[in-house]
């Protein structure tokens, strides 16, 4: 293959990876509305976290709209390391997405009544390692933004916690889990998105 094939099929690619990625922001901001959607499937039950629509009748809406975000995540990952040698810039996939995406299916997997323990890890490094590399993996003149998207995505789950072990944050009773879920969500799913747009890198 010659060096003007070679560029062409560069070129194929990248507009490829372009398709994609317009396709992952679609269903980031879908993301984003998840928690609405299981509830509307629910017949309007705002239940008391997410994890608990997976006993609700029409589960396989909860199995299908969890394992999309799973695999945006898993698919991102995947794209950047099959075409780190193709990357002009940060907007083509995340090496760490892998691990949320494989968290978030964990999530799926192991219903919290059944494998309490193992749902709760799966959730903790979904969450948890979301606000992490939010924080961290940045960078330097996107720093102050990134680090306060990581403090949003992770303090309404600090609420929460806060609010069943310790004390009532006053203003917050409202705060129970599935909200406090959800503004994480819509958190993690945003910053996902502005990373596609190459808002932040």
């Amino acid at each position: 293959m010659n060096s003007f094939e070679i560029q062409a099929s560069i070129r194929i690619i990248k507009r490829k990876l372009d398709s994609l990625n317009k396709l992952e922001i679609i269903i980031a901001v879908i993301c984003i509305f998840i928690p609405f959607f299981l509830a509307w499937a629910d017949n309007g039950h705002i239940r008391d976290s997410i994890s608990d629509y997976v006993y609700m009748r029409n589960s396989h809406i909860f199995g299908l709209l969890l394992t999309m975000a799973a695999m945006m995540f898993i698919v991102n990952g995947v794209v950047y390391i099959k075409t780190e040698q193709l990357r002009e810039n940060k907007r083509q996939g995340r090496w760490y997405n892998i691990i949320l995406g494989v968290s978030l299916l964990g999530v799926i997997l192991f219903p919290y009544k059944e494998y309490g323990f193992l749902h709760f890890i799966f959730a903790r490094i979904f969450f948890v390692g979301s606000a992490f590399v939010i924080a961290l993996f940045n960078d330097k003149e996107h720093r102050k933004m990134s680090l306060m998207i990581a403090i949003f995505s992770i303090g309404s789950l600090l609420i929460y916690v806060v609010n069943n072990h310790v004390f009532v944050i006053p203003w917050t009773e409202w705060l129970t889990l599935f909200w406090a879920e959800s503004i994480s969500l819509a958190v993690i799913a945003i910053h996902y998105i502005l990373e596609s747009l190459g808002e932040l890198t």
